[in-house]
């Protein structure tokens, strides 16, 4: 078994949709794509009439994965997201393949099937979900929040997805356009590794193991205003980070919610997910 991660940037402005790839050192069959982080931001503050990300793939062409990435944001008076970003990990068995390893994307939720049944390593993460305020109306914003969660059966797994938004006058989202990535390992190697996280803005936790070998993906989340109540929104960001620490890395967690009125992200709201990689040396 071989993996390679690979992580990149796309910044929106003014496109809400860009297409990408990540090139890889050798051909590969089996690959995975998350999200690490996005970012969603009005120029100024507005109600929400639909907020979504969406990360998917599209083609292998000799070493090199094609993928969209996609960010919706407006309100019904015609103002739409002004700027945004994503950042993605995508991970590739190259070289020789190994049946022990599962790599998946944009897989439907809720569909039970055996190869979800719980691994060594058995990891979901999300990419994509879109939230809509019913009766084409939009509506200010108290809390956004998503999950996958992996069940398993007797004989199966399924990974199920939620995603939901509302305000302070019972006017609830729906919630559509949900897929998750997959990451799973029944072999003996330890060399690919993963270390669940539940982070707060700027909280911490170290990884033993050097940046360039390891990723990002999220697979939760859940932000709210810091006084309880409902407010425009202007930005939102969620998601984790790496930075070098000494030999190794750490991980950072990345919250952001506030409007042009002072009104922030609640200190208790969190991003969850998987930092994981691949050491050659182990």
């Amino acid at each position: 078994m071989k993996i390679e991660i690979k992580k990149q940037t796309v910044n929106f402005k003014p496109e809400p949709q860009e297409k990408t790839s990540l090139v890889f050192s050798n051909t590969f069959e089996k690959y995975m794509l998350a999200i690490s982080r996005f970012r969603l931001k009005f120029k100024s503050d507005h109600h929400v009439r639909r907020i979504g990300v969406n990360l998917a793939a599209n083609a292998v062409i000799n070493e090199a994965l094609s993928y969209t990435a996609g960010l919706t944001l407006f309100d019904t008076s015609d103002n739409f997201l002004d700027e945004g970003a994503i950042d993605v990990c995508a991970v590739a068995c190259v070289g020789v393949d190994d049946p022990e390893l599962m790599l998946l994307a944009n897989q439907t939720p809720g569909e039970a099937n055996p190869r979800y049944k719980s691994r060594k390593i058995s990891v979901p993460g999300i990419n994509s979900f879109e939230l809509t305020y019913e009766n084409n109306k939009d509506h200010h914003v108290k809390v956004i929040s998503a999950d996958t969660y992996l069940k398993d059966t007797s004989t199966d797994g399924k990974i199920s997805m939620s995603a939901e938004m509302w305000d302070a006058s019972n006017n609830h989202a729906i919630a559509d356009n949900m897929s998750h990535c997959y990451l799973g390992y029944e072999g003996s190697s330890k060399k690919l590794w993963t270390k669940p996280f539940k982070l707060k803005n700027d909280e911490t936790m170290e990884v033993e193991h050097k940046k360039k070998q390891c990723g990002i993906m999220i697979s939760g989340f859940y932000v709210s205003y810091s006084d309880g109540k409902d407010h425009h929104l202007k930005e939102i960001e969620v998601g984790a980070k790496l930075e070098a620490s000494g030999n190794n890395c750490r991980v950072v967690g990345c919250l952001t919610l506030d409007d042009s009125s002072s009104h922030y992200k609640k200190d208790s709201s969190y991003v969850k997910g998987f930092v994981f990689g691949y050491d050659d040396s182990l």
